[in-house]
This record gives C-alpha cells, structure tokens and sequence, in this order.
C-alpha cells in the first residue's frame, strides 16, 4: 500500500521566511544607529583639542560612525576615529592609550562606560516599537 502526499505553498513559506529576514535587518540596523549616538556624542564631548600641533579638522569633529554590520552571527556598529598613523588624527591614539612620554587621557572608553546603559535603553526601546511589544 502507497500514499501520495502533496504539499502546496512552499514558495510562500520560504518567501515570507526571506521577508522576515530581511524586516529583522532592517529593525536592528535602526535600533543600532539610534543606540549608537548618545556614545558618539559623549566621545565628541570628551575628546581632545590639539592646540599644540595646530591639526586641521580636529578629533572633536571626526568621531564616525561604521555602518551597521553582520559579523559572526552578531550585529555590529562602531563608533570611531581614524587612528592609523597615516591619518591627521593619529595622535588620538596617544591620547586615549599614551606613550612613552604623554600619560593616558582615555576619552574613548569613558564615553562608551558612561553612555552604554542609555545607548542599551535606547535600542530596547527602538526594538520594542517597531516590533509592537
């Protein structure tokens, strides 16, 4: 004895699945830009001046923020400043960690410390809206 079972409508079960996928991107990549300011804005607030080297452009005003990522089954974002040597902001790195000669006078970390409670609330919050809970 045989049966023939037929299953209908797969294509919309897995059209919706990819739907759902991408609706979940797009709500933490939101909820994650918003959480992300109040440690920008604290970073900008804290960072260093440089009037002693004259550097255009200042560290003050180039805190960056990377777009929202997906990396090992997590998404990310970064708050940052450019600290490669080849950047005009490279002294921030002496400033946050010091040197040999400059004591540290971290403002990076500090910032993050201080805001990531707010930043956490923020995107609960975020999350919870636009899922409706």
């Amino acid at each position: 004895m045989s049966a023939n079972v037929s299953i209908t409508g797969l294509e919309e079960i897995q059209r919706a699945l990819s739907d759902i996928g991408k609706l979940e991107e797009k709500i933490v990549t939101k909820a994650l830009e918003k959480a992300i300011e109040p440690i920008r804005a604290e970073i900008q607030a804290n960072a260093p001046y440089d009037n002693i080297n004259k550097v255009p452009g200042h560290i003050k005003n180039n805190i960056k923020v990377t777009k929202v990522e997906f990396q090992d089954d997590t998404y990310v974002i970064y708050a940052y400043i450019t600290k490669s040597f080849k950047s005009k902001y490279f002294y921030a790195r002496f400033a946050e960690w010091g040197s040999s000669k400059q004591t540290a006078k971290p403002f990076i970390q500090p910032a993050f410390n201080a805001k990531s409670d707010e930043a956490l609330s923020i995107m609960i919050n975020s999350l919870k809206g636009d899922l409706k809970l």
